[in-house]
C-alpha cells in the first residue's frame, strides 16, 4: 500500500488521525525546505568555485605582470647604454611626421638608420642622397631599401625608388607575405611608386601563383572560370534527356564574353597615384624605425613583449618582417575589393597565368562540337529532335500502346466474357428446371453492358491515342525549335571564342 492509503483513511481514533496527519504535513515542510537548502548549498558552492578560479587567474596575472615590469626595469638599464641609437630613432620618428627639420644625426656604429635619415634630409633639403643611400645599404641593404621606399612614398616622392631598390627592399616572397611586403605591394599598386613600381611588385609577386602545384592551379583555375556572373539570358533551352552539355557551352560563351569585358574595363589605364599611404605601410615604417640598432634589437624586442605582458593584451609584438598572410589569398581579396580597383587590376596581372587558363578552358567548353541530333525529354519518354524536326519515329514510338494500354485498364472485355459464360451455363443448366433458364437473364444482361462499355472504351483509347500523338508532335516540334536555335547561336559565336582568348591574353601578359 501506498503513504497517500495511510494519510487519507484513519486507522483509528480522530485525534490519532489529525496529530499523524499533522506530522506528514511537517514531513512533507521539511523535505521542501531541505531541498531548497539543498539548492542553495549548491548554487553558493559553484559561486565560490568560479570566485576562486577568478581569484587565482587574477592572482596569477599579477604575478605575471609584477614580475614582467622587474624584468623590464632590467632591460631599461641595459639599454640606457645605447642612449646615442633611441636619439637617432626619435629624430627619425620626428622627422616622418613632420615635427622636425633637417637636423644632425650622431654616429652609431654599425646602425643603419644614421646614413639612411641623413640620405632623407638631404632628399628633404634639396641635396644628393645618392651618397648617403649607398652608405646604408653597405650596412644593411634591405632594412636601408625599405626605409628609403616607404619614406619615399609618404612624402610624396615615390618616383625616386627605382626598381632594383624596391626589388631589394621586398626580398625573396615566401610562403607567407611579410607586413612589409604587403605595404609596398599595395603602395606600388596604388600607384605611389609610378608605372615601373607596379610592374616590378607583379614580378616580384609572380612565384605565387608559379609554385602552385597541379591541384591547386586546378582549384583557382575553377574558381576564375565560376568568378564571371553573365546576367541570365532569355533563351529556352531545350529539354536534353541525357545532358548532351548544350546549356554547359552557352554558359561557358557567356562567361568568356563577360570576362573579356571585365577584364578590359579593370586593366584600363590607371591614374598613377589613386590613394594615400594605408595604415599598413605607416605600421610597417613605424616597427621598422623602432626596431633598433644590432646590439640593442634583442633587448627591444624584450622589452615590447614585456609592455604586451603588463599591459595584458594577450597579443605578440608585432614586427615590420613577421608573416600577416598567403599570398594566394591576398590576391584573390584584392579581386573582390571594389575599393581599391588598382589592386585588384595588380592582382589580374599577377594570377595573369590563371586567367588565361580559364579562358582557354571557357573556350574549349564553348567551342566543343555541337550534335547533329539530341534526344529530349518529352511527354510521353524520350523524343530524338534533328536540325530538320522532330524524328518521326521516336514520336511514333512514344505513344504506341497508349491505346491498348487504355483497353486493358478500362475495357470491359473480360468481365463481358465471364458474364456470357455464366449465362450460358445457367441456359444450360434450365434443361434439368425452367428457374435456372430465367437466372441466365442476368449474367446475359450484364454481358451486354459490359460489350458496349468495351466498346465505348475501344473507341475513346484510339481518340486518346490520337490527341496525345498530336501533343506529343507539338512538343517535339518545340524542342527541336529550341535546339536549332541553340546550335545557330553556338556556330555564330564559333569564330569569336579564339578572339576572347587572345584579347585576355594581351589584357593579362
Amino acid at each position: 500500500m501506498s503513504d497517500s492509503l495511510f494519510r487519507d483513511r484513519p486507522l483509528w481514533g480522530l485525534s490519532e488521525y489529525r496529530q499523524t496527519k499533522r506530522i506528514y504535513e511537517l514531513e512533507d515542510e521539511l523535505a521542501s525546505q531541505q531541498a531548497v537548502q539543498r539548492h542553495t548549498v549548491n548554487r553558493l558552492q559553484s559561486q565560490m568555485s568560479k570566485l576562486t578560479g577568478s581569484i587565482e587567474q587574477r592572482l596569477n596575472r599579477l604575478t605575471q605582470a609584477f614580475d614582467a615590469f622587474v624584468e623590464m626595469s632590467d632591460v631599461r638599464l641595459q639599454l640606457a647604454v645605447y642612449d646615442v641609437a633611441a636619439a637617432v630613432r626619435l629624430r627619425a620618428k620626428q622627422v616622418i611626421v613632420g615635427v622636425a627639420s633637417d637636423q644632425d644625426v650622431p654616429d652609431v656604429d654599425g646602425y643603419w638608420l644614421v646614413p639612411a635619415l641623413r640620405a632623407l634630409n638631404a632628399w628633404r633639403a634639396g641635396r644628393d642622397a645618392a651618397p648617403l643611400l649607398a652608405e646604408a645599404a653597405t650596412v644593411d641593404a634591405q632594412r636601408a631599401t625599405l626605409f628609403h621606399a616607404l619614406t619615399s612614398a609618404q612624402f610624396g616622392r615615390g618616383d625616386a625608388v627605382t626598381a632594383e631598390q624596391l626589388t631589394t627592399a621586398f626580398g625573396a616572397l615566401g610562403e607567407k607575405v611579410t607586413l612589409a611586403q604587403r605595404a609596398l605591394w599595395t603602395l606600388a599598386a596604388d600607384g605611389h611608386y609610378g608605372v615601373a613600381g607596379r610592374q616590378t611588385v607583379q614580378r616580384l609577386l609572380g612565384p605565387a601563383v608559379a609554385r602552385l602545384d597541379e591541384n591547386q592551379r586546378e582549384q583557382q583555375v575553377t574558381r576564375w572560370c565560376k568568378a564571371v556572373h553573365p546576367d541570365a539570358p532569355a533563351r529556352k533551352l531545350p529539354n536534353e534527356h541525357q545532358g548532351s552539355g548544350l546549356g554547359a557551352r552557352l554558359d561557358a560563351g557567356d562567361r568568356l564574353a563577360v570576362l573579356r569585358s571585365w577584364l578590359t574595363g579593370m586593366l584600363a589605364d590607371r591614374p598613377e597615384r589613386t590613394a594615400e599611404p594605408d595604415e599598413t605601410a605607416r605600421r610597417a615604417l613605424e616597427l621598422l624605425v623602432d626596431e633598433g640598432s644590432p646590439a640593442e634589437a634583442p633587448l627591444l624586442a624584450r622589452e615590447r613583449e614585456l609592455r604586451k605582458i603588463i599591459e595584458n593584451s594577450g597579443e605578440r609584438a608585432q614586427t615590420w618582417d613577421e608573416p600577416v598572410g598567403e599570398p594566394l589569398a591576398m590576391l584573390i581579396a584584392d579581386v573582390e575589393d571594389e575599393a581599391h580597383p588598382e589592386r585588384a587590376a595588380v592582382a589580374v596581372h599577377v594570377s595573369g597565368p590563371l586567367v588565361l587558363a580559364a579562358a582557354e578552358q571557357l573556350a574549349a567548353t564553348a567551342g566543343e562540337s555541337v550534335p547533329t541530333e539530341l534526344k529530349v525529354r518529352g511527354r510521353r519518354g524520350a523524343v530524338v529532335v534533328t536540325r530538320s524536326g522532330p524524328d518521326m519515329a521516336t514520336v511514333d514510338k512514344s505513344v504506341a500502346g497508349l491505346a491498348e494500354y487504355e483497353v486493358q485498364r478500362s475495357g470491359r472485355k473480360q468481365q463481358r466474357n465471364w458474364a456470357l459464360a455464366a449465362g450460358v451455363v445457367f441456359l444450360a443448366l434450365g434443361f434439368a428446371g425452367w428457374g435456372l433458364a430465367l437466372i441466365a437473364v442476368i449474367p446475359l444482361v450484364a454481358a451486354g453492358y459490359f460489350h458496349v462499355a468495351d466498346r465505348r472504351a475501344r473507341a475513346g483509347a484510339v481518340e486518346l491515342e490520337a490527341r496525345t500523338r498530336t501533343a506529343v508532335l507539338a512538343d517535339a516540334e518545340e524542342q527541336a525549335q529550341r535546339f536549332m536555335a541553340v546550335r545557330a547561336e553556338l556556330e555564330k559565336r564559333r569564330p569569336s571564342l579564339a578572339d576572347d582568348v587572345t584579347a585576355i591574353k594581351s589584357l593579362v601578359g
